[in-house]
């Protein structure tokens, strides 16, 4: 894994964490920056397991039901959908693990000093990137509905779209889809991939 994909992953984490960074983002270390990377993981990891429990509960009240019908659909998609979410939430605690081997990389200062500068770049342009992604997203969706990982991911490759006049846009788009697979729902890919194809329209980038 190279240094820009290990740091766009590290700025999707952070993302939501700035305002527990009380350093100038010029003075933050790869530490703080793991720091709060994790503390976004265990929120995630609260958040969907508690989803898979509730999940998991109507399947049982639904099973009482379907012992008097023939029908249990329902028991085997509250079910199925709470043992994926309990997946997701053990893929999100490996990957938590992950993190400090990944920073401890020889090159965890270019990790630091990309991750920065993608923090930056956003904190300068904020209300542009966010107008953009919103005029990009179908269904009335707007960043304040996102999920909010997803809505991170987008920042991410706006920003770099935007900031970088002759980048790859493919290899960011790609990029943030892979992100998207490791740190989204199982709709999260499909979603990112249509938003950025609305960015891309909208922006007159072919």
């Amino acid at each position: 894994m190279n240094a820009r994909h290990t740091s766009r992953e590290l700025f999707v984490l952070v993302l939501s964490q700035l305002p527990n960074i009380k350093k100038k983002i010029e003075k933050v270390q790869i530490n703080d920056l793991i720091e709060q990377a994790t503390r976004t993981l265990t929120d995630e990891v609260s958040a969907v397991l508690s989803v898979a429990r509730g999940e998991i509960l109507k399947a049982d009240e639904d099973m009482h039901e379907a012992s008097l019908r023939s029908n249990n659909e329902s028991v085997k998609e509250f079910l199925s959908s709470g043992l994926d979410n309990t997946h997701h939430a053990l893929e999100l605690i490996s990957y938590c693990n992950s993190i400090p081997i990944l920073c401890s990389m020889a090159d965890k200062q270019d990790i630091r000093d990309f991750t920065a500068k993608l923090i930056r770049l956003y904190q300068e342009s904020s209300e542009k990137i966010d107008k953009i992604i919103n005029e990009s997203t179908e269904g009335g969706w707007d960043m304040e509905g996102m999920y909010s990982l997803d809505r991170n991911i987008l920042i991410m490759a706006v920003v770099e779209i935007t900031s970088y006049e002759h980048t790859n846009y493919k290899i960011i788009i790609d990029e943030a889809i892979e992100i998207a697979k490791k740190f989204g729902s199982a709709e999260s890919p499909n979603f990112i991939n249509g938003v950025l194809s609305g960015v891309m329209k909208n922006l007159g980038i072919k």
